[in-house]
């Protein structure tokens, strides 16, 4: 008898956890059944499949993209993450100073170059992870520079170049009703390409 308390003590913990973690689950992937509609108006489709967050996937200006979408968690805001699959001949982050660092910017090596601008310097952060000489020479074009300003603007926390390509992440409680129409993700890819435009 204290043999099965003991294992019960360790299975019902184990047990309630992965039932609240099912149910999740398929939470999420009935509130992501509203982007079934959105997807094929941005020549997409929709991929659900459990324990991954829903996406949509598809081709814009002949060049593959997927749009993620982060749910909410405890102590995080959901994510709505682009990704214009442009790939990129160096690695850099750029993201409003005085953003809450994430565990990647403390583990990062990368190197933290200047645009040459000050009044740009002093708003926002540029980490290099490869090719720091061709990130800087990108960022001292105004143009660019003007663009990623255009970025935070349009409420996107984060940009980041890299082989894989152009990926831009902004707050969006997707999930929890708070939906995205399909004009303002049109608006994310076109401007995720207009910036691989000016590599």
């Amino acid at each position: 008898m204290e043999s099965f308390n003991q294992w019960r003590e360790f299975f019902l913990p184990l047990f309630v956890f992965l039932v609240l973690l099912v149910i999740k689950q398929f939470s999420q992937m009935f509130k992501a059944r509203q982007l079934k509609d959105i997807a094929p108006l941005l020549n997409g489709e929709v991929v659900i499949r459990p324990f991954s967050p829903p996406r949509i996937k598809g081709m814009h200006m002949g060049m593959p993209f997927q749009i993620i979408f982060m749910p909410e968690g405890r102590g995080s805001s959901g994510m709505v993450v682009v990704t214009f699959e442009y790939p990129c001949p160096f690695a850099m982050e750029v993201r409003p100073k005085g953003a809450i660092p994430h565990l990647g910017d403390l583990l990062s090596r990368g190197k933290v170059v200047q645009s040459g601008d000050e009044a740009f310097d002093v708003q926002y952060m540029l980490r290099v992870d490869k090719d720091p000489q061709k990130a800087e020479h990108y960022v001292m074009n105004k143009a660019n520079r003007d663009m990623l300003a255009q970025a935070f603007q349009m409420g996107f926390v984060s940009v980041r170049y890299s082989e894989r390509g152009i990926t831009l992440s902004r707050p969006g409680k997707v999930l929890r009703g708070e939906g995205v129409s399909s004009e303002e993700l049109s608006s994310h890819l076109a401007f995720a390409a207009r910036l691989g435009e000016r590599l």
